[in-house]
């Protein structure tokens, strides 16, 4: 019943079905709200030999933490820890990221995984992320006739 007076409505209305899909994708890339538990914000600044990312992780123990490169993916995720005494009372009010997250950043390049690095700093992350570097261009000298210089 439901559905048959939806799909009537749109019947009557032939552009309310493209502004229930723009409204649900401006929903979908939405940026999170603060304090959500995926909301893990960061900052990304590119160089000539690969990218430095930073975000901050205020709480979060290093042995939570990890880092995974696949291709020109880089996956973070971890755990923030509860706040100490969360489970004897119960918060009135919490803005403080808990819980686990994940976040995988695509980059324009590969990434070389071997010399990523990352250190954790006064509750900030910072990762260096180098690009791979294949096969560097070679000079190829060219012979005259005769193949000798």
């Amino acid at each position: 019943m439901l559905f048959r007076q939806l799909a009537e409505r749109r019947l009557l209305s032939p552009f309310q079905a493209l502004q229930d899909i723009q409204a649900e994708f401006e929903r979908l890339l939405a940026e999170p709200e603060p304090g959500a538990p995926n909301a893990l914000g960061f900052a990304m600044y590119t160089r000539d030999d690969g990218a430095l990312l930073r975000t901050p992780l205020p709480g979060v123990d290093p042995k939570h933490l990890a880092l995974e490169v696949d291709g020109n993916a880089l996956t973070l995720s971890g755990r923030f820890e509860d706040e100490p005494g969360a489970d004897q009372s119960p918060a009135q009010h919490v803005e403080r990221p808990r819980g686990s997250f994940t976040r995988t950043l695509r980059l324009s390049f590969e990434i070389d995984a071997a010399r990523v690095q990352a250190k954790l700093e006064r509750g900030v992350l910072e990762v260096t992320i180098p690009r791979l570097v294949k096969n560097p261009p070679i000079k190829i000298q060219v012979l005259p006739e005769g193949g000798k210089n």
